[in-house]
């Protein structure tokens, strides 16, 4: 059990991506604890009335007087690749399980419980895309969910390539290598895409679309086709893309990170005003972007995008989450969903933001285990927990 936070950030509400007021809405329970059992989320509310519970009287309690509960922060967008590092060596095969899963740990150390690793070989071999999915599923659950995606950089030039595409796509789908499809708009303007595009629904895996930019009916035209369930794409949108993505069922991704140093627009201010669903992400690539913070996401969402502390933190949550494909499981504090956690020492949400560059996670459980602790909570009993609540009290 987590006891007696002072803010407890559920952020309950519809079991779907938030859009226009929904995206302010944090369902903030004052003096709030949690209660945990097999994994899940049993109760929440007042700290009062959780601890009188029968199920509580024996629970194991992590006192976090003064410290935020909130859901773990899920990343939709993350990439890595054999093509090269920040030092310009291009990574091997065998390699690539060691980076992934050093990049996993790296994450959950900023608080992220759930990543979409976006997979590349970079080559002319759809095999070699094979060959990296089969090292990044052994990443699996630990540290962190990782989401595999396919990041298909290219068309087939040929038919011969395209069935070799075809097998590539059967065999991922078919031995569970890759959860998600991640499809550039370079890739989906292509005239012969139609063919490659019958291949991937064939699998029936998700797809994402990452939008390089264009022209609003063309996007409108690609969101029509792929039904993607996220779009990654930059701050510099037009009207007419805005338009298509807030009249989309996909949810845009928005990497605030990305944009450092370069020009910057006001799209994810003004999809969130025209009821679009929208999530952040780091938006980690090796070389392009490397950082992997989305509590950065969050504050740069809110210097740079124009968004609210409140607005920033449900995108980096429950909406990250469903564009991630896990919104069904996690994201939000409920009754029955994982108990995916974050425990910040900051004494109010809206320093999140605020604390620009600073790693404010003390501790991070996953399906109700401590996979991070950074600041030494302690497990009691709640029998012990109230005597030293009481000799506290005494005392003072």
């Amino acid at each position: 059990m987590l006891y007696g936070a002072r803010q407890l950030l559920t952020l309950r509400g519809p079991s779907e991506a938030r859009r226009g007021s929904d995206l302010h809405e944090l369902a903030i329970v004052e003096n709030g604890s949690v209660l945990i059992e097999n994994g899940v989320v049993h109760s929440l509310g007042s700290t009062r009335r959780i601890e009188n519970l029968k199920e509580a009287k024996d629970a194991l309690t992590i006192d976090v007087s003064g410290g935020i509960v909130m859901p773990g922060l899920i990343d939709p967008d993350v990439t890595l690749t054999y093509g090269g590092s920040a030092h310009g060596r291009s990574r091997r095969a065998p390699r690539i399980y060691e980076d992934g899963l050093a990049l996993m740990r790296s994450c959950l150390q900023q608080g992220t419980v759930a990543a979409v690793l976006n997979a590349s070989a970079e080559t002319k071999s759809f095999a070699s895309d094979v060959a990296l999915l089969r090292q990044i599923q052994k990443i699996g659950r630990n540290p962190v969910d990782t989401v595999r995606a396919w990041q298909i950089a290219r068309m087939p030039e040929d038919a011969a390539e395209l069935s070799a595409l075809g097998q590539a796509l059967d065999i991922a789908a078919k031995r569970r290598l890759v959860e998600c499809f991640c499809i550039s708009s370079d890739v989906a303007c292509d005239q012969n895409f139609g063919a490659c595009l019958n291949r991937i629904l064939g699998t029936r895996v998700p797809s994402v679309l990452r939008w390089n930019g264009g022209r609003g009916p063309t996007l409108e035209d690609i969101l029509s086709q792929m039904r993607p369930r996220a779009v990654s794409c930059s701050s510099l949108l037009s009207s007419d893309e805005v338009a298509a993505l807030a009249g989309s069922s996909a949810i845009a991704v928005f990497a605030p990170g990305s944009e450092m140093g370069r020009s910057s627009g006001s799209g994810l201010r003004r999809l969130a005003d025209a009821r679009g669903a929208v999530a952040l992400s780091s938006g980690y690539h090796p070389v392009r972007t490397p950082g992997f913070s989305m509590q950065m996401a969050i504050s740069l969402a809110t210097i740079h995008g124009g968004l609210s502390a409140e607005e920033a933190i449900v995108a980096a949550t429950v909406n990250a989450a469903y564009a991630a494909g896990c919104g069904h499981a996690t994201g939000t504090i409920e009754k029955g969903r994982r108990a995916n956690l974050l425990i910040l020492n900051v004494p109010d949400y809206r320093e999140i933001p605020r604390q620009f560059g600073i790693n404010r996670v003390s501790t991070v459980l996953k399906d109700g285990d401590v996979v991070l602790n950074r600041a030494g909570w302690k497990m009691v009993s709640n029998a012990a927990a109230g005597r030293m609540r009481s000799q506290h009290l005494r005392g003072a």
